[in-house]
């Protein structure tokens, strides 16, 4: 759960998703009618739509481990939004908006076809069932006729195409923020910037790297690549899906290019330890 979005996120989110964005339109209008009955924490359609496609793709990327992200999902997002509420909000309006989040993320897994998404989705209504009663009922409700008038099978098709596919909304949000300029930063600040990182390693030479440092697979179902994306992220400062990107196009050790970038990290790692330097050296698959 990530802070609260500023108004200039929000402003981003529906300015990209309102009228492009399938998954979006299901809920944004149950979801405004939500948020104006939450006078107090005011948790906003961008804040659920976020929240939302971060759960989906978790349970995307690494499916084995689906049983796990949605275990106690309930107590752990009303933990996130309790820690998060500065206005002293009534419960009820946190355990809303939790309920919400629960209940947006089953729907769009019902979409899905096979065993998992139905055991995850009974999973999800009993949690909805135990820790907020009368919220399914009551939330299905107002969904239910968006959903219809955008069409089941429409919105069925979208999903499962979204989850067979290299799309990662959350992630494109993440990086849309990243992009978006700092209200307290100004344009000589952000030239500095640019060219104090002029020297930095290439997102390509640092998966290079970190593949060598923790001894793993860039290869997708040996590792997980969102995690993995995102620890390179953190210590970076870019954006963990312009990274995720990069991975995903495959690094070809026979190239020119990425014989280059061994040179380089090589140079940078051998004062520090042959035993690694050698090994990334070797990485190269001459012609």
């Amino acid at each position: 759960m990530r802070n609260r979005l500023k108004r200039s996120e929000r402003e981003a989110v529906r300015n990209r998703y309102a009228t492009s964005e399938l998954l979006y339109k299901v809920i944004s209008k149950p979801a405004r009618e939500l948020e104006r009955e939450m006078s107090h924490f005011r948790f906003s359609v961008e804040e659920l739509f976020l929240e939302v496609m971060s759960i989906i793709d978790n349970i995307k990327e690494v499916p084995q481990e689906a049983v796990g992200v949605t275990r106690d999902l309930w107590d752990t997002l009303y933990c996130d939004l309790r820690d998060l509420d500065t206005a002293d909000s009534p419960e009820e309006e946190i355990k809303t908006a939790t309920s919400e989040i629960v209940y947006t993320a089953l729907l769009l897994l019902s979409c899905c076809e096979g065993a998992l998404y139905g055991k995850l989705v009974f999973e999800l209504s009993l949690q909805l069932g135990e820790r907020h009663s009368g919220a399914l009922d009551r939330i299905q409700v107002m969904y239910m006729p968006d959903v219809w008038r955008i069409g089941e099978e429409k919105l069925r098709i979208r999903i499962q195409e979204y989850i067979a596919s290299e799309e990662w909304i959350s992630d494109d949000i993440r990086e849309m923020f990243e992009n978006l300029p700092s209200e307290t930063q100004s344009a000589g600040d952000m030239t500095k910037e640019v060219a104090k990182n002029d020297s930095a390693l290439t997102n390509r030479q640092l998966a290079i790297l970190f593949e060598h440092l923790l001894n793993v697979s860039l290869q997708p179902g040996y590792t997980n690549i969102k995690a993995f994306s995102q620890l390179l992220a953190e210590v970076s400062g870019r954006s963990a899906g312009s990274i995720r990107q990069t991975i995903m196009k495959g690094v070809d050790y026979e190239s020119s290019n990425v014989h280059a970038d061994i040179d380089r990290i090589e140079a940078l790692i051998r004062p520090i330890s042959e035993r690694i330097a050698d090994t990334i050296k070797n990485s190269k698959e001459e012609k």
